[in-house]
């Protein structure tokens, strides 16, 4: 069976590590901690599972310091988690299966990534993230920040997640912009950094850098490496925002092939031709088309990027939208009722109920005819 030391950088993370570490323990055999600066009681906790406990100075860079992490991994395979990640009972013993079958032709394993963001926990993003290294395979991180490992050789893809908890995003979002904004100054920035820190800037409602960094990466053609969806969805909302509709319109329909398994991008175009273009017939049938995704990338079939409320709830609640203005209450409520099965929604829940007083007066008013 293969080994596993669990290489992982901290900093103030007293509240999460035990939970982390908890949950993953009995899978791995060894533990690393490199400590970025702590000024509560991380390291003291980390000493509890591990004595090989070692600081780092913080550099304004994640890949310099999760490359220090990976130096002290002295297994075969190397794992990296973050502080408030955890591992299912579920997925720690798809875990253990993957150990025994994990040999020298693997030099990478690539796992899904649940990201808990929404105000109820509940999962606001799945992405697939590689996770696993062979040691000998010198496979290195890169990135400031959003950084990622430079894959080479042979990897895998697992039915293995991992689920990063509820926090409180804005102070992490802030540290990027300005360590992004570092790299952009100095010219050291790559597609990478224009991609991520045009993003930010799109949710941080700057949308003139948004349109600049976005429009850069889009000409560049690294949409490929990266799920395409959020680069032409966001300039899609900043062409719309303006009124330049046709664009709005262009940068979906012109990349399709890039996005035509993505229920976001059919969803987008389809509130697009509701609401500006007043064809609800076109709209309803590409929400039909959104519910048909798998939200996989073009051509390989793996999972990429997605956010699972759009592969059920947002689709059947557009549709629902739909019937009420087409006057076919019966099939709003149908589509209604599916989306509440996947997630509540008290604006939702406010429509079926007077949905289902209005298809009763119709009943009522048939039957005395």
């Amino acid at each position: 069976m293969a080994e596993i030391s669990l290489c992982m950088i901290v900093k103030n993370e007293e509240k999460n590590l035990a939970e982390c570490l908890d949950s993953v323990r009995s899978a791995v055999d060894e533990i690393n901690i490199a400590d970025t600066g702590s000024t509560d009681r991380t390291m003291e906790i980390a000493r509890r599972y591990t004595d090989r406990v070692f600081s780092f100075p913080w550099l304004d860079d994640f890949a310099a310091a999760r490359n220090f992490s990976w130096s002290l991994g002295a297994k075969e395979y190397l794992m990296w988690l973050d502080a408030d990640d955890i591992i299912t009972p579920d997925n720690l013993d798809k875990l253990l299966t993957l150990k025994s079958v994990l040999n020298n032709g693997t030099d990478y394993v690539i796992a899904q990534y649940r990201v808990h963001y929404n105000d109820d926990g509940s999962t606001s993003m799945i992405f697939p993230k590689a996770r696993i290294t062979r040691k000998a395979a010198g496979i290195t991180w890169r990135g400031a920040v959003h950084e990622d490992l430079e894959l080479s050789g042979s990897g895998i893809n697992v039915d293995l997640y991992i689920d990063h908890k509820y926090k409180d995003h804005k102070p992490s979002l802030e540290r990027d912009i300005r360590i992004m904004k570092k790299e952009i100054d100095s010219g050291r920035a790559d597609y990478r950094i224009h991609y991520f820190y045009g993003l930010a800037a799109f949710y941080a409602d700057n949308y003139a850098d948004a349109e600049k960094y976005l429009g850069m990466v889009a000409e560049s053609g690294f949409t490929a490496t990266f799920d395409p969806v959020e680069v032409y969805t966001a300039l899609h909302v900043i062409y719309r925002s303006r009124g330049e509709l046709d664009k709005a319109r262009a940068v979906l329909e012109d990349n399709e092939r890039l996005m035509n398994d993505k229920s976001e991008y059919f969803c987008f175009l389809g509130l697009f031709y509701a609401e500006c273009r007043h064809d609800l017939k076109k709209a309803g049938d590409l929400y039909k088309q959104a519910l048909r995704c798998k939200g996989n990338f073009p051509r390989t079939g793996i999972p990429g990027q997605r956010n699972p409320d759009y592969y059920y709830h947002v689709p059947n609640m557009l549709l629902g939208k739909s019937y009420v203005s087409l006057r076919e209450p019966e099939k709003a409520l149908d589509h209604f009722e599916r989306a509440l099965a996947h997630r509540e929604n008290e604006e939702i829940r406010r429509i079926t109920v007077k949905l289902r007083e209005v298809i009763e007066l119709s009943n009522y008013s048939v039957m005395n005819k």
